[in-house]
């Protein structure tokens, strides 16, 4: 019998792998949600976690958005990666279209960090790690204000990525060379670079044992089970037109729905 020859690689798990990361990203945000807060889904970025607070009128109105950008990734990341531009293009954009917003931005990512090529970082570290010590504010006036400049060096002059739109890119452009050191200090602080998290492998295990934990389960076995239902309401929720939420109550939904409601495939071995 002749042998079926493959002339492309048609194998696109690596893209099937990034949703199904983004899921289990959102699942732990869910699990993680506060009395009053709720995500919204694929909306100013893939999770959006907003905080409301009620005014004297009784009705609630958004205090706060965490935008969060989840990127499982083959390799490290660098603040030149092509990705992590067009994060802060985007950022940026959200920022200028809601001054009214208590912004932040957190980028997701399974790789570690990377040491840009030349870098004129001080002391040579990652353009990354030293935007990180910026915002955990563990840095002196002086060694703060010169990495400040070295990251608005860098972003000045890196080429636009292909997949950023030109207005976008000549907007966040113009605000890194015309910022005064407060106004770039103050993007720099709303940005979280959450590298090295928990690898594509270990991630079902670990919402598994936050099940637990939370006392959302009383056993592994009910917690595998409790697992799969969540993968497959998010999945739901995501496949869904126009406007996506989750709440905390939606959690219990799931936990106490009939099990004629379930799913009974073991989808998620």
């Amino acid at each position: 019998m002749a042998k079926f020859r493959v002339f492309r690689d048609r194998d696109a798990w690596a893209t099937f792998r990034g949703y199904f990361y983004q899921i289990q990203v959102t699942i732990q945000r869910w699990l993680d949600l506060e009395p009053g807060e709720e995500l919204q889904l694929e909306c100013g970025e893939d999770i959006d976690r907003v905080g409301r607070a009620l005014s004297e009128r009784g009705t609630a109105s958004e205090v706060s958005r965490l935008l969060e950008q989840v990127k499982h990734r083959e390799k490290a990341v660098t603040l030149r990666s092509a990705e992590a531009l067009a994060a802060l293009a985007s950022f940026h954009c959200h920022r200028v279209a809601n001054p009214q917003v208590c912004l932040r931005f957190r980028y997701i990512t399974n790789a570690q960090v990377g040491r840009e090529a030349k870098s004129q970082m001080p002391g040579g570290v990652p353009a990354i790690e030293a935007w990180e010590r910026i915002r955990s504010e563990s840095l002196g006036p002086g060694e703060e204000a010169s990495i400040l400049a070295s990251i608005r060096s860098l972003l000045s002059i890196v080429p636009k990525p292909g997949n950023v739109p030109e207005e976008d890119w000549r907007a966040l452009r113009q605000f890194i060379r015309a910022a005064d050191d407060a106004e770039m200090l103050g993007l720099v602080r709303s940005v979280e670079w959450g590298t090295g998290t928990t690898s594509f492998e270990l991630m079902q295990s670990e919402i598994e044992k936050q099940l637990v934990e939370t006392g959302r389960a009383a056993s592994a076995e009910e917690s595998h089970s409790l697992y799969q239902r969540l993968v497959v309401f998010v999945l739901k929720r995501l496949s869904a037109s126009g406007p996506k939420s989750l709440a905390p109550e939606d959690v219990e939904g799931v936990i106490s729905a009939p099990d004629s409601d379930q799913p009974t495939a073991d989808c998620c071995k």
